[in-house]
């Protein structure tokens, strides 16, 4: 029988093939994020949506950058496993830096990319990661749509390859059993010609030997589009049982991945609780302003800010993704103990301004529900990720959508002295100041930021605080950038 998974014959075709197929199998993301000028609606969401929720091995990680040439966001894993988290870095940053590269030939034209994960830690013995990523480069006429699986042994990060998995004798009935699923998901794939499905997957396979991963429920295979299916299939995934795969595993592999545990987590964030939100006093007739957060929380940043903020009695609005704060519970609930408040900034970042209604309110719910599982209460204003609005977005949301009047651009510069200055300078009474708390330099500039705005007598407040000082019609949809002072 012919040998497909040998390490030695893969090791030769990634020095021919190298990085070209990045972030393999990953669960779709919902979101996605496109370029206004040049791919349309129907192109950005010809890949069917899978949920987000499945981040169960280690903490989410996430770089989010915007400017003039390109949009990036990018949810990485960090599993406190130095092996296997310098491996998957590099890889994240080198395919970033590449995108980079390839968007500077375009001057003044919108390119992003957009990456997400699902993670799982399965038995305490192996963690499997999947990625999905999508980039938009102005001139391509469709999204790029790739795909890239890890599955590591914790005990030693080795990174495992098909043929650590299955039995060479049982290579061929494996790949058969694949074959069988997808004709069973896919009409497409039962039709014989030109494009035979068998074929093309035993070439996929064998040139793809990180084309798997381990979930819940069994062991995943996704293929890249076009490759063994048009494109109007979007990337093709089958999900074997473990129940019916394990026939196939060598016997060192050692898997009893039965129990579900995201749903185990989600029944236990879904439990009611009711966070006692600290007592604050707001003076309607003082100076004040709205300090605002994006992108959080972050486990240290985060934490950092609310000590600062309790030293001088102030609060501020932390516009959190749903994606982290289901990975950050304890730190969401800080926030609200502290007095300050949390709102929506979409659940991992998409640009609404891109999307369908459905889409938007079904994004905007889920971040809502997420946060009133573990607080008690939902946010009660929306940041829509790069201020990115339209008619579509605004008659979508269903909340306040609160933008900002001072921009910091600490995300950018990410630098304290610079920080510290454009958030203190000219600063007016009413003002909505923004900034990040997942970079560090922002949290080291917050204690002087707070200490020099409390010393001018501005109180420090929530979004929610000031428009209720402020008596303003607060209306569903409308766009909020500042409640100066009439």
């Amino acid at each position: 029988m012919k040998k497909i998974f040998s390490k030695k014959s893969n090791r030769i075709k990634l020095m021919v093939l190298p990085f070209i197929i990045l972030l393999c199998a990953g669960i779709i993301s919902y979101s996605y994020l496109k370029s206004k000028k040049n791919i349309s609606e129907a192109e950005a969401h010809q890949v069917v949506a899978q949920s987000y929720d499945k981040k169960q091995a280690g903490s989410v990680e996430s770089i989010i950058e915007y400017g003039e040439k390109y949009s990036i966001t990018i949810h990485y894993p960090f599993t406190k496993n130095s092996n296997i988290d310098q491996k998957i870095y590099s890889d994240v940053i080198l395919y970033m830096n590449n995108f980079k590269d390839e968007s500077n030939g375009y001057d003044g034209k919108q390119n992003y990319l957009y990456i997400d994960y699902d993670s799982y830690d399965i038995d305490g013995e192996y963690i499997s990661v999947s990625f999905n990523t999508e980039k938009g480069i102005y001139g391509y006429a469709h999204p790029e749509h790739t795909v890239k699986n890890y599955v590591y042994k914790i005990s030693n990060g080795t990174r495992l390859i098909l043929g650590d998995v299955i039995l060479e004798d049982k290579t061929s009935d494996f790949i058969d059993a694949v074959i069988s699923g997808l004709k069973d998901k896919y009409e497409e794939a039962k039709a014989d010609g030109e494009n035979d499905i068998n074929a093309l997957v035993y070439e996929y396979i064998a040139a793809n030997p990180y084309c798997f991963y381990f979930d819940t429920e069994g062991m995943v295979l996704k293929f890249d589009v076009y490759s063994i299916m048009s494109g109007s299939q979007g990337i093709p995934e089958i999900t074997i049982p473990y129940a019916n795969v394990k026939r196939f595993f060598k016997p060192e592999l050692k898997i009893s991945y039965v129990e579900n545990e995201l749903e185990k987590q989600q029944e236990e964030l879904s439990a009611s609780k009711n966070i006692k939100k600290a007592v604050r006093e707001i003076d309607k007739n003082k100076p004040m302003v709205a300090l605002t957060f994006d992108d959080g929380p972050h486990p240290e940043y985060t934490r950092s800010i609310l000590k600062a903020l309790n030293q001088h009695k102030g609060a501020a609005t932390f516009y959190v993704l749903g994606n982290r704060a289901t990975s950050y519970p304890d730190v969401i609930e800080e926030i609200i103990i502290q007095g300050s408040e949390v709102g929506n900034h979409s659940w991992s970042h998409s640009n609404y301004s891109n999307r369908e209604v459905v889409d938007i309110k079904e994004d905007k719910d889920k971040v809502q529900n997420a946060v009133k599982a573990i607080t008690g209460s939902a946010p009660e204003t929306i940041r829509v990720p790069y201020g990115s609005t339209n008619a579509t977005v605004e008659s979508s949301v269903e909340l306040p959508i609160v933008l900002w009047s001072v921009d910091t651009n600490d995300w950018k510069d990410k630098n304290s002295k610079v920080i510290i200055e454009r958030a203190t300078s000219n600063i007016k009474d009413g003002d909505i100041i923004l900034m990040h708390d997942i970079w560090g330099e922002t949290a080291n500039a917050v204690p002087e930021i707070v200490k020099t705005l409390s010393d001018k007598g501005f109180q420090l407040v929530t979004v929610s605080e000031m428009m209720n000082a402020r008596n303003v019609d607060i209306k569903k949809g409308k766009k909020y950038f500042s409640f100066l002072k009439k």
